[in-house]
């Protein structure tokens, strides 16, 4: 059981990248660079998305903010917002977080 779903989000992470050439990621960076933080945590590119979570532009009220998107991500792209917001000691399931 746990195999089969290493084994799909493998492929689904494979069928993504595969959309993504290494032509694009200069143009993905720059768009990411020349936006707002918030535009790119919404933006419909994930890669640009996945930047965006990562930066440390993104305050911890932002990131309290946009848990409930977490669940809407793509499964690899979820990862890291689940990363981020352990890094930042963010509960996912409190009203609040567990914010210092």
């Amino acid at each position: 059981m746990f195999q089969d779903d290493i084994d799909g989000e493998v492929n689904s992470a494979m069928i993504h990248a595969l959309y993504i050439s290494s032509w694009d990621i200069p143009v993905y960076l720059t768009q990411f660079l020349r936006q707002t933080i918030d535009i790119s945590l919404t933006d419909d590119n994930e890669l640009i998305r996945l930047l965006a979570i990562l930066d440390r532009r993104v305050s911890l009220e932002k990131l309290i903010s946009i848990r409930d998107m977490v669940d809407y991500q793509p499964c690899w792209l979820k990862k890291f917002y689940l990363l981020r917001m352990q890094v930042e000691d963010i509960d996912m399931h409190e009203g609040l977080g567990n914010v210092s």
